[in-house]
C-alpha cells in the first residue's frame, strides 16, 4: 500500500515534472496495467506451484523495479520510471492474493474476519507512506532519489515476508476446518476456500455468475478519484504536504473500517456490505461538487475510501466462500483482473481526462460511472435475496 501511495503522489507528481500533466498518471497506469496482465497467469501458476514460489520471484523482480526507479529520478528518465513500474505491478498483482492465504489460515467461520484484519494492516502504510514521501522527497540532492531508494527497502522486507510464511501449512488446515464443517453439518455438503475434495452443490451456479459481475465493478471509482485528486489539488493552489495529507486520510479510510468490516459481514451479510460500498463510493464522488476547500477533499475521499472497503472485502469474502477449491484459483485471478483492469484503465486515462476536461466535469463522468455501478450492485443483490 505505501508503493501505491507513492506511485500516486510522488510518481505522479516525478511523471508531471518529466512529462507534462497528460503523462503523469502513466507510471501508476501501467504499474496496474501489469498487475491486470499478470493477475491470472499467478494464480494459475500457484495452483500448479503452489503460492510460494510465484510470490517470491514476483517479490524480487519488484526490488528489480524500485532500482530501476532509483536510476530514473536520478537522471530524470520518464521512460525508465515507466519501465520501473512493471514489476511492481506484477508484485502487486500477487500481494493481493495474501487476504485469501488469511481465509486459508483463518479458523472456521472467522473467515469474513481474518481477511478483515489482513485489509487492516494497510493502515500502518497509510500512516507510514505519506509520512515517507513527504520527507524523503528532498532527502537528497537529487529529488525522489530517497523516496524510491525507501521503495526498494519495502520490496526487500517483502521478500522476507515471503521466505518466512509457511504455506506448506495450508492443505492441512484446509482438510481439518473440512472436517469440523462436517462435524457441525452432518450431511450436508459444506463449501471451504481451501478444501481440496468438496464440491459445491448445484443449486450455487447462479450464485457463482452473480459473484462474478459483483465482485467487478467496485474498485476502479477509488482510483479514477485518486489518481485526479493530487492533480486538482495542485491546480487550487494546494502545496504537496497538502496533496499528501488527503490521500493520506482517504487511504486510512480505505483501511481502518476493516477492524469492523467482518462483523458488518457477519451482521448483514456480504453482499448487502458489498452493495452499501457501492452507496458509499456514489456518495463521495457527490460530494466533490461541493467545491474545492481542504474540507472537501478531505471528506470526499473519507467517503470513497470507506465504500471501497465495504465493496472490497465484501466482494473477496463472496468469492472465497463461493466456489471450490478446483475452481477457487481461476475465480481469484478472474476477480483481480477484472478489477486490476478497470482500475489500470482508470489510471492510465485520468491523467488525460484531467487534462482535457477540468475537474468538474471529470467528477460529472464518474459520478455517472458509479451511479451505473451503484444501480448494477444493488440490482444483483435483490436477485440474489429473490433467488
Amino acid at each position: 500500500v505505501s508503493i501505491i501511495f507513492i506511485q500516486l503522489s510522488s510518481s505522479t507528481a516525478l511523471a508531471r515534472q518529466l512529462g507534462g500533466a497528460n503523462k503523469a498518471t502513466l507510471p501508476a497506469g501501467i504499474m496496474m496495467a501489469a498487475s491486470v496482465i499478470s493477475a491470472t497467469p499467478g494464480v494459475l501458476l500457484m495452483a500448479k506451484h503452489g503460492r510460494r514460489p510465484v510470490m517470491l520471484v514476483a517479490a524480487i523482480l519488484a526490488v528489480f523495479g524500485a532500482a530501476l526507479m532509483c536510476v530514473a529520478s536520478k537522471w530524470g528518465l520518464l521512460t525508465l520510471l515507466i519501465v520501473g513500474s512493471i514489476p511492481l505491478g506484477v508484485s502487486f498483482a500477487q500481494a493481493n492474493n495474501l487476504r485469501f492465504v488469511a481465509l486459508e489460515f483463518a479458523p472456521l467461520g472467522s473467515e469474513p474476519r481474518s481477511l478483515s484484519f489482513v485489509v487492516t494492516g494497510a493502515v500502518l502504510s497509510a500512516v507510514v507512506g505519506p509520512e515517507v514521501a513527504r520527507h524523503t522527497r528532498y532527502a537528497m540532492a537529487t529529488p525522489y532519489v530517497a523516496t524510491y531508494i525507501f521503495v526498494t527497502g519495502l520490496c526487500v522486507l517483502y521478500v522476507a515476508l515471503m521466505l518466512i510464511i509457511e504455506f506448506s501449512k495450508a492443505p492441512l488446515l484446509a482438510r481439518a476446518k473440512a472436517a469440523a464443517a462436517a462435524c457441525i453439518n452432518p450431511g450436508t455438503v459444506t463449501v471451504v476456500t481451501s478444501s481440496p475434495d468438496k464440491a459445491a452443490p448445484d443449486n450455487a451456479a447462479p450464485d457463482k455468475v452473480a459473484t462474478c459481475k459483483l465482485s467487478t465493478p467496485y474498485c476502479p471509482p477509488t482510483p479514477r478519484m485518486m489518481t485526479a485528486t493530487p492533480l486538482a489539488l495542485v491546480d487550487a493552489g494546494y502545496d504537496f504536504n497538502d496533496t499528501t495529507q488527503v490521500i493520506q486520510v482517504h487511504i486510512l479510510s480505505m483501511f481502518v473500517p476493516s477492524l469492523f468490516t467482518g462483523e458488518v459481514i457477519r451482521l448483514l451479510s456480504a453482499q448487502w456490505t458489498m452493495a452499501i460500498g457501492a452507496v458509499a463510493l456514489l456518495g463521495g464522488t457527490a460530494t466533490f461538487f461541493a467545491g474545492t476547500s481542504a474540507s472537501i477533499f478531505f471528506a470526499a475521499n473519507s467517503v470513497v475510501g470507506m465504500g471501497w472497503n465495504w465493496a472490497f472485502v465484501g466482494a473477496s469474502v463472496l468469492v472465497s466462500g463461493t466456489y471450490t477449491s478446483d475452481e477457487r484459483f481461476i475465480a481469484q485471478g478472474l476477480m483481480d483482473s477484472l478489477v486490476l483492469l478497470g482500475t489500470g484503465i482508470s489510471v492510465v486515462l485520468s491523467g488525460t481526462l484531467y487534462g482535457w476536461l477540468g475537474w468538474t466535469f471529470y467528477t460529472v463522468i464518474y459520478m455517472v460511472v458509479n451511479g451505473l455501478t451503484c444501480i448494477i450492485d444493488v440490482i444483483y443483490v435483490l436477485l440474489l435475496i429473490v433467488t
